[in-house]
């Protein structure tokens, strides 16, 4: 959960450098509340003073190494020590103090990041707390259910709770509870309200108070995760312009001047290109998306899908994936050898780019197929389990077995994911004559591996609920049905609220930069092939003459735009996958995957139709 890099890096510079004892207690005494909250919610293990230490190690070691090797590069290619040298040192003294900044605040960075994280996942763990008071209004039993069922960093903050109670730093397990309400509330109310009605769901006589305080709670942390995430949604437009302007318009633009602005003596060299458009700016469009997606709520929890391609399946792809990449950078063989001719000098360098982007489009596609098949199904099946909870839940009301339940509401969802899976637990409950726990999570169990932690842990409910009167045990399945299908629909709602600026964003990088780099790129190779050598009326008097092929050749800026554009979509399919579905790695593969190819055929269509166009 927490960033392993930081922990193993402040470890590693512990054990390196060391520390006296007096910088270990001053840097300890002296560190903020915030600091060390930071560190306890992160689970980062480490202590203040090892922050301070990384953070002065790393930059006065960065320190060490950039000034001097910029001082002789100086020295040695003759800059001008004012402006241009007096830039480079002043940039070479910066970068050590952003890096001290970076490393030594980063714990609380990572921590706002985990809060904001955490806000999708309070509505399950209120929703796991709720669905055992219904069984047995029990706080200690509701804190261990729902840690055991939610991600972190809110299950260790739970077993948390419950080991301070066993450590007898709180007498109780209701003080315990309170005080976690409060530490975690004080950023979140809507939170703490709900977690103080069900305390005092516990502290009601009545059954019919315990219920009311359990759906208040319910509700109260419903509603508050919807207001904030509709909230983000409302504020996603300013930053996503932003980054649509950084990642995709601003380069674009700058890359369509260019071969007008090379014929006017003001073009950039080779080197320039590349680290203005393959280096500065995806460099500034991630740092950007990735601050962006630090911000984004989660909204439904992360599911545990490992099904996969064979470890000989991947080897398989990755070997073809190989094959194609040198099979298509051989093509660019005559123009990297200086014969090209013919097909070689109409394709220059764009065998290069494909060799890049339908390798990398093969491995992540393919490898990624099976798990999106899985994961489709995980999430079919979780959009129609909260209706099949509810017929389960009905028949079970009615007095009905649970084996003669599920089978009845796999009839009547026939043909539906749901109905699969009741009507195979029916089954080995009939062949078995085991219990539905030793059915559904014992060693073998129907649900003892599978994906989808919301259907697993509404199930755990269900076999505890079935063991109690027929009656009381239907109403509650009926109640967890109605809990499910608000989140399901506050999902759903997120979903649609973001879906069009990400749309956009994904056609622009797919079709329309391709496109118009493509043109960009033919217009550049044309002007540098008619007009190599021609100086414009008196230009060349004023040392403005053409400087097309001397800046950059033709298929060597086509390479350079190329790249950007792979970076560009990457980056771009990234974040807008992030904004849509969060931290799902399986999905995020799949659409890069798709996404590259994609982008570089409509690119290198754009360039070949534009040199015969314009030429």
């Amino acid at each position: 959960m927490a960033a392993d890099w930081y922990f193993g890096a402040a470890k590693g510079t512990a054990r390196l450098f060391g520390a006296s004892q007096r910088f270990r207690k001053s840097e300890n005494a002296t560190a903020s509340e915030k600091m060390r909250q930071a560190i306890l919610l992160t689970g980062l293990g480490i202590e203040p003073w090892e922050v301070a230490l990384l953070s002065y190690a790393v930059a006065g070691m960065a320190a060490a190494i950039i000034l001097p090797v910029s001082i002789i590069a100086l020295l040695f290619s003759g800059i001008e020590l004012f402006p241009a040298g007096f830039g480079v040192l002043l940039l070479a003294s910066v970068v050590p103090l952003v890096i001290l900044a970076f490393l030594a605040e980063y714990p609380k960075r990572l921590a706002e990041r985990v809060k904001v994280q955490s806000l999708g996942k309070m509505p399950d763990a209120v929703n796991y707390m709720v669905m055992s008071m219904r069984n047995a209004p029990s706080l200690d039993r509701a804190v261990a259910f729902a840690a055991d069922n939610i991600d972190e960093p809110l299950a260790a903050a739970l077993r948390r709770v419950l080991w301070d109670v066993y450590m007898r730093k709180y007498p109780s397990i209701e003080e315990s509870f309170l005080a976690f309400a409060q530490e975690w509330g004080a950023w979140n109310d809507d939170f703490k309200r709900s977690l103080f009605a069900v305390r005092a769901g516990e502290m009601e006589g009545s059954r019919d108070g315990l219920q009311r305080a359990l759906d208040k709670a319910a509700e109260i942390v419903l509603s508050g995760t919807k207001r904030r995430m509709e909230g983000f949604a409302a504020s996603l437009s300013g930053p996503t312009f932003v980054l649509f302007t950084l990642g995709i318009l601003l380069p674009m633009m700058l890359g369509a001047l260019l071969p007008m602005a090379s014929m006017g003596g003001l073009a950039l060299g080779p080197w320039e290109m590349v680290v203005l458009l393959d280096i500065v700016f995806p460099a500034a469009t991630l740092a950007f998306a990735q601050n962006i997606l630090g911000k984004r709520p989660g909204t439904s929890p992360p599911h545990g899908i490992t099904r996969g391609m064979s470890s000989t399946g991947r080897r398989t792809v990755l070997a073809v994936s190989l094959a194609s990449g040198v099979g298509l950078a051989a093509l660019a063989l005559p123009q990297l050898t200086g014969t090209p001719g013919g097909a070689a000098s109409f394709l220059g360098f764009v065998p290069l780019l494909w060799a890049v982007a339908i390798p990398a489009g093969i491995y992540l596609t393919f490898t990624s197929r099976e798990s999106m098949n899985e994961l489709a199904r995980m999430r079919k099946l979780e959009e129609e389990f909260p209706d099949a909870l509810f017929q389960l839940g009905s028949r079970i009301g009615e007095g009905m077995p649970v084996e003669a339940a599920l089978a009845k509401a796999s009839e009547t969802m026939k043909g539906t994911e749901v109905a699969a899976l009741f009507e195979r637990i029916a089954f080995a409950l009939r062949l078995t004559r085991s219990t539905l726990d030793d059915v559904l999570f014992g060693k073998n169990g129907i649900l003892a591996h599978h994906p989808s932690r919301t259907v697993t842990a509404s199930m755990k409910m269900v076999v505890e609920m079935v063991k109690k009167d027929s009656t009381a045990a239907g109403q509650a399945v009926v109640g967890i049905s109605h809990y499910l299908k608000d989140l399901r629909k506050l999902d759903s709602d997120i979903r649609l609220q973001l879906g069009s600026v990400m749309d956009t964003m994904r056609t622009t990088a797919m079709f329309f930069a391709p496109m118009v780099m493509g043109v960009t790129a033919a217009l550049f190779t044309v002007l540098s092939t008619v007009t190599q050598g021609i100086d414009l009326g008196g230009a060349g008097q004023l040392g403005l003459s053409v400087a097309v092929k001397e800046s950059v050749p033709a298929p060597i800026f086509t390479l350079i735009i190329g790249v950007y554009l792979l970076l560009t979509v990457g980056i771009i399919m990234f974040f807008t996958s992030g904004i849509r579905n969060g931290p799902d790695v399986v999905q995020r593969r799949y659409e890069i995957g798709t996404a590259l190819p994609v982008a570089m055929a409509v690119f290198s269509l754009a360039t070949f139709a534009g040199q015969m166009v314009i030429g």
